[in-house]
């Protein structure tokens, strides 16, 4: 709930910003609202498929990385 609540407060504080400064801008950017949050949705979904293959190789290179780091000085 967090980081909904901080990306919505962001949001319309930076367009409130926006429409003072530059409001052409500010309406061009408020077009583009739903496009970002459809992208962020597609990627959302695209990355759900991923996270069991991902999570195994991340282990394994979080293990090769934690050894080449402990054992830099050793060499």
């Amino acid at each position: 709930m967090g980081p909904y609540t901080e990306a919505f407060f962001s949001l319309v504080g930076g367009l409130a910003i926006g429409f003072v400064f530059c409001w052409e801008m500010s309406l061009i950017t408020l077009g583009m609202v739903p496009f970002i949050i459809l992208g962020n949705i597609v990627a959302m979904e695209f990355e759900k498929g991923y996270e069991g293959v991902q999570g195994e190789e991340s282990k394994k290179a979080d293990l090769v990385i934690g050894d080449a780091i402990n054992n830099f000085k050793t060499v």
